[in-house]
């Protein structure tokens, strides 16, 4: 599967958990079900709204994901209230999938999975079923992967999740055949159909219970100062770090840019020769590795290994746009021109590769290539190789999947010519792209182009048409997960603070007042809409366990949106104090009441960290 981070996997749901009488408020419309089995069940069995067929919405879907799914034999729903009506009023279970277009496993669970008969036959009989994209319902996605990763030991795409009719998770998969899924779906109906109500009940004293840990893991602590905060995320950083291949872990490898980011910048304030070893060892092993594409210059999701040399083949925006920022800063603080040329190539690869006809970037390249095959159009057979390049391939071309049935190409460094002969032979394979333009990740790029501008001139126009265009999406009372989409009502914080990061560093370049102005409303806007009391709440959802509120939100592979924020205010309140007045309060606020968590797990919360160590450094009070 397309993975998060995996812990120990169990086997497939067989027996239902025992009934638990918690009474629970949730199972209060009883009395409003008997009212209505009094008037007559014929009620809503003649009323089409309540009936399991096509959901209309799907082909239309924002999501190329979403939508590629709507002639599928299972009748997906798209994520919607419509949707999670139906189920409420059937009183069927919802199967809930979640995915991305890019997704290789996603892709397979589509092709051996879902294509089969009968159990897109009994799915539909049996269930509500609900496919979203994880890039879209951004929150929902993250309370699906927090449930399997604490019920299972496992998170990752696709996920698959049965709920009770109200939304509240019984249990979930990742990718699983269809005859192992159709037999615990079985286990399950029958489990159901003997104890709606005791399973329903225990979901959702399961949820409350999850929320509550949550609540408590994340309580607030008083007296941390950035100090404190900085040695904790050095001593967990240090725990975890390869000396030998880079990164940081043993086993499955991801770039954990937040967390570079914070030991490259630590490097420019006060150089330690042992950080500073381990970042050289990092990027230059992943500049040689197969995380990287040498030959158009992007970088994929994550490797499997710990040598960086089984890549999922993904190629997402956010990847492209957080590492090429991370190796041009590394380049002026290492002054290594390595790096610099590295992330002008990333920054070139975006705008050949990702940017749409309107100026935005799409979301992400797919792993899959048309016959099936995981990274088929990076990858080349010796026989292809051969028929190149000659039988003395091997002499010009270095392989960067060592021991596996096909060739990584990359030009040894005396064969230059091998890139554009590689380069023209791909411009015959097709190659899948889901063009919904993710507005946060649109920030990010800007950040990055802004940063390749200020080194080459040759980016300023591609960021000035993104500038524009982010420009005018602010203007819109709402920001929505995915540009120009009209009809969403939903946002993210997340999707705030990339933009607002993305034209304040834009702003750095053309200093515009009227971008300035944008990126104060943004905060501004983004503390109302997302912030009760000391909690951050990271979107609206439609779920009953997404959008729990946090007090800090951690550093995935993309920054934290809290952390984001203080940041932002921060340097907002350096370039101009009366302008950011409003923001201060809250900034204290962040200081005062921080997580529990953020001690006992500092190496996830680096963009916090370095942004209230740099706040300090800087004078503010």
């Amino acid at each position: 599967m397309s993975t998060i981070w995996s812990g120990q996997s169990i086997q497939p749901f067989a027996i239902c958990r025992a009934s638990r009488n918690t009474g629970s408020a949730i199972h209060g419309n009883k009395l409003a079900a008997l009212i209505l089995l009094f008037l007559g069940s014929a009620v809503w069995a003649d009323d089409s709204r309540f009936q399991l067929v096509r959901d209309s919405t799907v082909p239309s879907n924002i999501s190329p994901y979403v939508a590629k799914h709507s002639d599928d034999l299972i009748l997906w729903h798209s994520l919607a209230p419509h949707s999670l009506e139906l189920a409420r009023h059937l009183n069927r279970p919802l199967l809930v999938s979640s995915g991305y277009l890019s997704c290789y496993w996603c892709h397979r669970m589509a092709e051996d999975t879902f294509s089969n008969h009968g159990l897109a036959e009994f799915i539909n009989h049996h269930f509500v079923p609900v496919i979203m994209d994880r890039e879209v319902h951004v929150e929902e996605d993250r309370s699906l992967q927090s449930f399997m990763q604490e019920t299972r030991g496992i998170s990752g795409w696709p996920v698959i999740v049965i709920m009770t009719p109200h939304g509240y998770p019984v249990f979930g998969y990742s990718y699983t055949g269809p005859d192992s899924l159709m037999t615990s779906l079985q286990d399950f109906v029958t489990n159901w159909s003997q104890s709606a109500s005791g399973i329903s009940d225990s979901a959702y004293a399961d949820s409350r219970q999850r929320r509550q840990n949550q609540l408590s893991g994340g309580r607030s602590v008083a007296g941390l100062s950035s100090l404190e905060l900085l040695q904790r995320f050095l001593t967990q950083a240090n725990a975890a770090t390869d000396m030998t291949f880079g990164g940081f872990g043993m086993n499955t490898k991801f770039p954990f840019v937040p967390q570079m980011n914070m030991l490259v910048e630590l490097s420019a304030l006060n150089p330690d020769p042992e950080v500073m070893a381990f970042i050289e060892i990092t990027l230059n092993t992943m500049l040689d590795s197969a995380i990287i594409d040498s030959i158009e210059g992007g970088m994929f999701r994550y490797s499997e290994t710990r040598t960086w040399n089984k890549p999922h083949f993904e190629q997402m925006l956010y990847s492209q746009a957080l590492m090429s920022k991370l190796l041009l800063r590394a380049s002026a603080v290492f002054g290594n021109h390595r790096y610099q040329v590295a992330g002008l190539n990333m920054l070139d690869h975006m705008v050949k590769n990702f940017k749409l006809d309107s100026g935005w970037y799409a979301s992400s390249l797919s792993a899959v290539s048309s016959d099936g095959v995981d990274g088929g159009y990076y990858l080349w057979s010796h026989r292809q190789l051969e028929e190149v390049f000659g039988s003395d391939w091997t002499q010009r071309i270095e392989d960067r999947l060592p021991d596996e049935d096909y060739v990584l190409p990359a030009p040894m460094e005396s064969a230059k010519d091998v890139q554009a002969i590689i380069l023209k032979h791909r411009s015959a394979r097709p190659r899948e792209r889901d063009e919904k333009p993710v507005l946060g990740w649109n920030g990010l790029v800007l950040s990055a182009m802004a940063y390749g501008a200020a080194l080459d001139d040759r980016f300023i126009g591609d960021a000035q048409t993104l500038a524009k265009l982010l420009i005018r999406e602010i203007q819109r009372d709402n920001l929505p997960v995915i540009a120009d989409d009209e009809e969403s009502q939903l946002s993210t914080l997340e999707t705030y603070v990339q933009v607002a990061s993305g034209l304040l560093d834009w702003w750095q370049i053309i200093d515009d007042p009227e971008v300035l102005e944008g990126v104060l409303g943004l905060l501004n806007e983004s503390m109302v809409k997302f912030r009760e009391q000391e909690y951050w709440m990271e979107a609206e959802a439609l779920l009953p366990e997404a959008g729990m509120g946090t007090i800090a939100v951690p550093d995935r592979q993309i920054p934290s949106a809290s952390g984001q924020w203080y940041r932002l205010a921060m340097l907002m309140r350096s370039i101009d104090p009366e302008l950011a007045g409003p923001l201060v309060e809250t900034m204290q606020e962040m200081e005062e009441t921080q997580s529990l968590m953020m001690h006992e797990e500092a190496f996830y919360h680096a963009t916090y960290i370095l942004a209230r160590l740099l706040k300090d450094l800087s004078g503010q009070s």
